[in-house]
């Protein structure tokens, strides 16, 4: 049931409980949550049906998918967003970007001096091919293209 407490559950507690986007560890639902769980209890089954269906044709109609090739499939989306507090977000960004900035530095040594190779960081016979598909990214001013990145990595 959507919005029911991690209590109403039928599953064992766990000591200490792991976090839970929708509910706080005492079961009450989360500030950013509260009034969408509260809409969406006054929804019958077949209105949440109807939503998720219509959900699941837009990502369709727009072509939206992941994978490549044989392996492209169709993109799947909860119907609940994630929701997140302002002093979440700066916690995700900040890891996002931390993370970021370690990838620019990761290709630049790969694609320039290839020191994490040198030292084996990083097996060679791992890295071989990757040099072929350096044109695939524009490093600038230390910063790699993200859009070029993503579009191409893979």
């Amino acid at each position: 049931m959507i919005g029911a407490a991690p209590a109403e559950r039928t599953r064992p507690r766990l000591n200490p409980p792991r976090w839970h986007e929708l509910h706080e560890a005492d079961g009450t639902p989360r500030r950013a949550y509260a009034p969408l769980l509260e809409y969406l209890k006054k929804l019958r089954p077949s209105e949440l049906r109807v939503l998720d269906e219509r959900m699941e044709a837009t990502l369709r109609e727009m072509g939206v998918t992941f994978g490549t090739g044989a392996q492209r499939q169709p993109w799947v989306c909860d119907l609940l967003p994630l929701i997140f507090e302002a002093e979440e977000w700066r916690a995700i960004s900040a890891g996002v970007q931390q993370r970021m900035h370690a990838f620019e530095l990761f290709l630049q040594d790969v694609y320039g001096r290839r020191r994490i190779l040198r030292e084996g960081v990083i097996i060679k016979e791992q890295s071989s091919g990757y040099r072929d598909r350096a044109r695939c990214f524009s490093i600038s001013a230390g910063r790699v293209s993200r859009a070029t990145v993503a579009a191409r990595w893979w």
